[in-house]
């Protein structure tokens, strides 16, 4: 579950930055603020003197019928700003399936610019759902999964490939 700062309620002691270890807390105009490099330890709960870092209970899952699931993904690692060859390998993978099922193809993409989408297109997916925000310049899992489980439910891919690489 999420750990997030009440800004309200935050006065800007800085109490709570020694108290983790990940160095996950900073501060932003005065207010505390939890990173992505949060790995949920809960160090920072008890230490705010005003309550205001709190744990995010999160919402009750829901049953969806597997009809509602259509299409293949590919997750297109990146290095750096690169898309990593297995991608392309997975690319032609999943067009088989995606041919075979008769439903589109799509690439998932973060980390990488539009011109890397487009390099996608080229190697066989309809269409690529992409981000460069800046989060994602650095490999952490937290924003990575919160991102990719967010498309996920959104859209139902009946299928989800990912290289098995290390990065």
């Amino acid at each position: 579950m999420p750990v997030i700062v009440i800004a309200d309620k935050c006065t800007g002691c800085e109490s709570c930055l020694g108290s983790c270890p990940y160095e996950a807390i900073v501060m932003k105009e005065g207010k505390a603020y939890i990173t992505e490099y949060c790995q949920l330890c809960m160090a920072c709960l008890p230490v705010c003197p005003e309550g205001a870092i709190v744990e995010i209970k999160e919402k009750e899952s829901v049953t969806v019928p597997l009809t509602d699931y259509k299409g293949v993904w590919v997750f297109a690692e990146t290095r750096g700003s690169e898309v990593a060859d297995v991608s392309y390998e997975l690319l032609g993978r999943g067009r088989g399936l995606s041919d075979d099922l008769g439903v589109e193809l799509t690439a998932v993409l973060f980390g990488a610019g539009r011109d890397k989408a487009d390099l996608l297109i080229r190697w066989g997916a309809d269409k690529v759902y992409y981000s460069n925000d800046p989060i994602f310049e650095r490999f952490n899992d937290e924003p990575y999964t919160g991102l990719l489980s967010s498309l996920i439910n959104e859209h139902k891919p009946e299928i989800v490939l990912a290289g098995a690489t290390s990065i």
